[in-house]
């Protein structure tokens, strides 16, 4: 399914899903709320950025498992940041750029699984908050930010791959990550990063910010 917002979504339901082609969802393109989902065997591309936008979500759920899928293209370039210094004599506005997007995101939650599966081309891919979530025997191809990113969380990452990216496979912050039997091969340097400045509300210039 295309679609410009929503895709499906479960709120304290028990859904099984397998098979689904999902691209351009403008919210979350699977969405699990306070209930148990499995999404597998499954195709998803090009989700939005914004907020909850990745292509499969838990959140508060029970357990949510995605395995044996396919996701690509998701991360573009846009705003992150903007900070406006008043000099008196000048207003400077400046707006910060980046890759960014998500494949799977999981809030308040536990009895994550994530396996089996293929990402190509994106920003972040697996990003879990506050909960648990075991990642195991994925690969992941041209990612600018992170493979698994956990927050405050418990995480298990193992039997993956990380190749042709910048930024990590993995990282914690303000959590425990457990990590074995992982490949990274051809690191790169990401070029998305840029900020423009603003001049009393004209563009006064763009700039690329290497990282």
């Amino acid at each position: 399914m295309d679609n410009d917002g929503y895709g499906l979504g479960g709120v304290q339901a028990n859904l099984s899903l397998s098979g689904l082609t999902v691209s351009g969802n403008a919210c979350a393109g699977i969405m699990n709320f306070q209930g148990t989902a499995s999404v597998d065997d499954s195709d998803f591309s090009a989700p939005s950025s914004v907020g909850l936008g990745a292509s499969v979500i838990g959140y508060s759920a029970d357990a949510t498992s995605v395995t044996n899928s396919r996701f690509t293209d998701s991360g573009e370039v846009a705003e992150y940041h903007r900070e406006v210094i008043d000099y008196g004599w000048a207003v400077y506005e400046y707006v910060y750029f980046d890759r960014l997007g998500n494949d799977v995101q999981f809030y308040y939650s536990g009895e994550n699984l994530v396996e089996g599966n293929t990402f190509v081309n994106g920003a972040g891919s697996v990003m879990v908050v506050d909960g648990e979530a075991t990642v195991t025997d994925n690969t992941w191809s041209e990612y600018s930010g992170y493979g698994v990113y956990a927050s405050n969380s418990a995480v298990t990452v193992s039997g993956g791959s990380f190749s042709n990216s910048s930024g990590h496979i993995v990282a914690c912050v303000d959590g425990t990550m457990t990590a074995s039997d992982l490949t990274v091969d051809t690191t790169v340097s990401s070029s998305h990063r840029s900020f423009d400045i603003d001049l009393d509300g004209v563009l006064d210039g763009t700039y690329p910010e290497n990282n």
